[in-house]
């Protein structure tokens, strides 16, 4: 079940036949290990919605307002926090803007 997201974030292409696949999938696994509880939480959230969107269980408008709804939680998570913690709270929050609001909803059909 696991492997089940990377597969179809690797199996994306953009125009120029290479999404930065490697890259999302690098940063999803590196918050699973992340020293704050809460990243940690949300990754595993983002990995869920991965792999029920590969399955066809969520469409591609809930995917996005569920990562809609984690950058937001992330951004307001990391006002509270310290600063290390904050920096990987607003690094999770960055990456779903950036690679997956960004490029992987304009990817999927």
């Amino acid at each position: 079940m696991a492997g089940e997201w990377i597969d179809f974030v690797k199996n994306l292409k953009d125009e120029t036949g290479a999404l930065s696949a490697s890259e999302l999938v690098g940063l999803i696994t590196s918050f699973r290990t992340d020293s704050n509880e809460f990243v940690r939480k949300q990754a595993a959230k983002v990995e869920r919605y991965f792999d029920q969107l590969a399955r066809g269980e969520i469409t591609k408008v809930d995917f996005e307002r569920y990562m809609r709804q984690i950058s937001r939680l992330e951004e307001m998570e990391s006002l509270r926090l310290s600063v290390a913690a904050r920096a990987s709270a607003q690094r999770l929050a960055n990456a779903i803007k950036r690679l997956i609001l960004a490029k992987v909803l304009d990817l999927l059909v």
